[in-house]
């Protein structure tokens, strides 16, 4: 394994166990030695969500999909950030942005169901989750 997925492994670790900031710290030690590095973008993206900077995590993961286009990952977690910012149609793009990158996703179709709860659609968002319940 490399030394980058060490760290990325470690800074995960770090960020699952709580200490996000500790996280977000490795996070851009990484990125000032790769700054093309997609995953580590994503991340990134990861560590704003999770401290509520939604904008920054866009922007993260704009990068990383700029980077990699195929990243039903990053497309993913675009649309939840969307969704945090109001951006209803741009994040229902995004999930069916990672969906046609990985039909069998099943994250985008769950994120889809609360995209369109929370917008007051709900037989929309329950269809939405009986697509994701088919899947799992």
């Amino acid at each position: 394994m490399s030394s980058l997925q060490n760290a990325l492994q470690q800074a995960w670790a770090t960020h699952q166990s709580g200490n996000v900031a500790a996280a977000e710290f490795v996070y851009r030690q990484i990125l000032a030695q790769q700054p093309r590095h997609a995953a580590t973008l994503v991340y990134l993206g990861l560590a704003h969500f999770d401290l509520r900077r939604f904008a920054e995590a866009a922007a993260a993961y704009r990068e990383a999909i700029q980077i990699q286009p195929d990243f039903p990952i990053a497309w993913n977690n675009l649309g939840n950030a969307m969704r945090m910012l109001g951006e209803i149609v741009e994040a229902d793009n995004c999930f069916t942005r990672a969906l046609q990158q990985k039909p069998d996703y099943l994250s985008p179709m769950k994120n889809r169901g609360t995209l369109w709860i929370w917008a007051g659609e709900v037989d929309r968002g329950l269809a939405s989750y009986q697509d994701a319940m088919r899947i799992a």
